[in-house]
């Protein structure tokens, strides 16, 4: 764990200082408040980074992490806001059992650690050194680092990679609706857009006719493979997906 920690540290920007906090009964999603036992935590932290690290070209960096409209009605995060074990792939290197959230309205990684072998943070990695990252199955790669910044502003998911590569694009975002039931706002819920990228060309497949469309010579297979195994297009979760785009790969390479 300490190595992944000197990682982050190397490698982020001079510019930037790690505020953190205690973690007690916190969850990302739901906080309530936040007090000012941070202040004893951050003296700890510069006392430990500065005997382990000493104060050459490595700073202490990096922010913490408090979510927007905490108290808004969901949540901005993949699939829950529950903290996943995961595998993060920092400049080339694999770091497994890493605790993380994946904040889709913000497009940022959210890593839970202790410092100092009792200090719990929340940190909110910087992008730019992040090569790729797994929840579960699902694998986000880092849409800058392979040349896809201009279509993407943060993370998507790889749901396929053969002779073409699909990529699944989530995002939320809050909603400014303050209602009886919604007095502190709303996220709304996910939306995913799918993506194929072939010989350099991406193309939007939004919904199973545009998918039939790009397919278009295989048509009749695919709603039939589709009808098989019973995926529903918008619906469809990593494995149907990956399914069905492996089988739309081996009839179109034929």
């Amino acid at each position: 764990m300490y190595r992944l920690i000197k990682n982050l540290f190397r490698i982020a920007t001079l510019t930037c200082v790690l505020a953190i906090f205690y973690v007690g009964e916190f969850n990302p999603a739901k906080a309530q408040s936040i007090n000012g036992q941070s202040a004893e935590a951050m003296t700890t932290l510069y006392e430990y980074a500065g005997k382990v690290y000493g104060t050459d070209d490595n700073v202490v960096n990096g922010r913490k992490y408090l979510p927007d409209h905490y108290n808004a009605k969901g949540d901005p995060y993949f699939l829950s806001d529950i903290w996943f074990e995961s595998a993060l792939i920092i400049n080339g290197k694999k770091y497994d059992n890493q605790e993380i959230l994946y904040n889709i309205d913000i497009e940022k990684v959210i890593l839970k650690t202790t410092i100092n072998d009792s200090i719990m943070v929340f940190l909110v990695l910087n992008n730019e050194f992040i090569d790729s990252f797994y929840l579960g199955p699902c694998h986000f790669i880092n849409a800058a680092k392979h040349g896809l910044g201009s279509e993407f502003p943060g993370f998507v998911e790889q749901v396929y990679s053969g002779n073409f590569t699909v990529l699944t694009r989530h995002h939320k975002s809050f909603v400014s609706e303050y209602t009886k039931n919604t007095p502190n706002g709303l996220y709304s819920g996910t939306k995913s857009i799918n993506y194929i990228l072939n010989h350099g060309q991406i193309d939007k497949l939004s919904t199973k006719r545009s998918l039939l469309a790009y397919f278009s010579e295989y048509k009749k297979k695919v709603k039939n493979f589709m009808r098989k195994n019973k995926i529903r297009y918008k619906q469809g979760n990593y494995f149907q997906l990956n399914k069905l785009f492996e089988y739309c790969d081996e009839i179109s390479s034929n």
